[in-house]
């Protein structure tokens, strides 16, 4: 109807980026949204998103930056450079990046959880839980994926355990979050519990499968031949 719309290239890239996994089509869809509209800072976010999936984080915190300085004050682009630091294993920067996020807005829950993650895998323990606490003030009071994980490698794993059962059990909401899931099962050293959490991701092509080959929460799978496995039936890029 109209190929000049940047809204429809960047849909389609989103499309392509999580649920087809046309890694090719998805860059060129979200290069040519931004091509046809440079000055919308979603686009970058969003492409940003991308190469750091791919495990090009140069690139990616060169997009997230450009994002932020077409918007500063955007909460959601915030919060996604600490994300995307975090990505990349600097630990430090994205603390302090998501540090700045919570004090813009500290109701936003994805905050804390991205702040919470980057303390996890810091190792302070103290710091991480209580971000997870704080999450989980909006969470109905519910514990995350994400606390669940931080229970596990702070040794509190009669707490993880008991959690995760929870959240891995029978629900009401046929959407799981497989993946992370995954992670929490990796963290308590159940491999195996793991690798059928990542095939039950793939199944249902999670939205999150995508960060699989840069998160550090699948660390402990990545020895395992059935983690590459699953990075080739995924067709990511060399």
């Amino acid at each position: 109807m109209d190929p000049e719309a940047p809204e429809a290239h960047g849909a389609l890239a989103l499309v392509k980026h999580h649920f087809e996994w046309d890694w090719s089509g998805a860059e060129a869809e979200y290069q040519r949204a931004i091509e046809l509209q440079p000055n919308f800072a979603t686009s970058h976010h969003r492409y940003a998103w991308f190469l750091s999936d791919v495990g090009r984080h140069d690139q990616a915190l060169q997009e997230i930056h450009r994002a932020q300085e077409l918007d500063p004050t955007s909460i959601v682009v915030q919060s996604n450079l600490g994300r995307v630091l975090y990505r990349a294993r600097r630990y430090d920067e994205a603390i302090a990046e998501l540090r700045k996020a919570v004090d813009l807005d500290p109701q936003r829950m994805f905050s804390h959880i991205f702040l919470g993650m980057a303390y996890d895998q810091k190792g302070s323990c103290a710091e991480a839980l209580s971000e997870f606490r704080i999450a989980q003030t909006f969470a109905e009071g519910r514990d995350g994926s994400s606390a669940i994980h931080a229970e596990a490698v702070c040794g509190r794993t009669a707490d993880a355990r008991k959690a995760l059962k929870v959240l891995s059990g029978p629900s009401i909401d046929p959407i799981k979050d497989w993946f992370y899931v995954a992670g929490d099962f990796a963290a308590l050293g159940e491999k195996d519990r793991a690798f059928e959490w990542l095939d039950k991701a793939l199944q249902n092509r999670d939205f999150f499968l995508t960060e699989i080959k840069e998160h550090p929460i699948m660390d402990p799978l990545r020895s395992d031949p059935r983690f590459d496995a699953l990075i080739n039936k995924m067709g990511f890029p060399n």
